[in-house]
């Protein structure tokens, strides 16, 4: 038996409307995982990704965190060390052929129209 993970990647650039647009389909249609950049924000949290059923992990202890990642209520677990609000991370785990499995799954936010490196020191490969 293979196991799947349906995924979805928006940048919702801090929209009301995006946001809407986004959780519509994850309901609807179970995806798996969102990987979201730039979720809307009021009153420094994140707002319009409260879906039931799912479970929103973003960077702890930073306020307007860049990136973010909507989990169906499956074994997950945030990966805490990422000291910067450009990324968040984390671990799940299933089982695949009578055989547990684990992968990490990242949400960096990494501007397209750049031609910096990252902004994040963390972020850079050496």
């Amino acid at each position: 038996m293979v196991s799947t993970i349906s995924f979805i990647q928006a940048n919702l650039h801090y929209s009301i409307a995006a946001s809407g647009i986004l959780t519509r389909p994850v309901g609807v249609k179970g995806i798996d995982m969102a990987l979201v950049k730039a979720p809307w924000y009021r009153e420094d949290c994140i707002r319009g990704l409260n879906i039931p059923g799912y479970t929103l992990y973003s960077a702890r202890g930073k306020k307007r965190t860049i990136a973010c990642v909507l989990a169906r209520n499956m074994n997950a677990w945030a990966l805490p060390g990422f000291p910067c609000r450009d990324l968040v991370a984390i671990l799940i785990m299933y089982i695949e052929v009578r055989a547990e499995k684990r992968l990490v799954v990242y949400s960096p936010y990494l501007p397209y129209d750049s031609e910096d490196p990252p902004q994040s020191r963390e972020m850079r490969i050496s």
